[in-house]
């Protein structure tokens, strides 16, 4: 579960990247999109307290540790893809896939199961977005 709100915060550095390094002529489009795309609203917390506090009666991962774990995977995704939506569109594909592997453990309450379909949601509308995005500025101008 851990791996989860690591893999968010290294979508949120991502998206802070785009929404302050992007130049050119839809710097506008791509510093909107990184706003939307770092947005989570209450998803973070409300995974702390309803796997840990709620099904394991533990204290949640501090945010130290949660950062020390991003910046390992946040530099393998910079260092391995060319541009900022790309690095973008991978981490968000690996939220996902980190997800998708979290959800098959079938002790998970409905309560767990709810949130992270929240999160798959929202990672997946973001990354048709960035998609769309992307398309855009690798398009040929006219």
């Amino acid at each position: 579960m851990i791996d989860i709100l690591v893999m968010i915060e290294v979508v949120k550095w991502l998206a802070r990247d785009l929404h302050y390094k992007f130049q050119g002529p839809t710097f506008y489009a791509n510093h909107l999109l990184a706003d939307r795309v770092k947005d989570f609203g209450s998803a973070e917390d409300d995974l702390k307290e309803g796997f840990w506090l709620g099904c394991l009666d533990t204290t949640p991962p501090d945010d130290k540790d949660i950062a020390e774990l991003a910046t390992n995977a946040y530099n393998e995704i910079i260092n391995a893809k060319p541009c900022l939506l790309t690095k973008l569109l991978e981490g968000l594909d690996r939220l996902d896939s980190t997800i998708s592997d979290v959800k098959k453990d079938t002790s998970l309450n409905g309560g767990v199961n709810a949130i992270l379909d929240d999160i798959s949601k929202r990672v997946n509308t973001y990354r048709f977005l960035v998609r769309a995005q992307s398309r855009v500025v690798e398009a040929p101008a006219a």
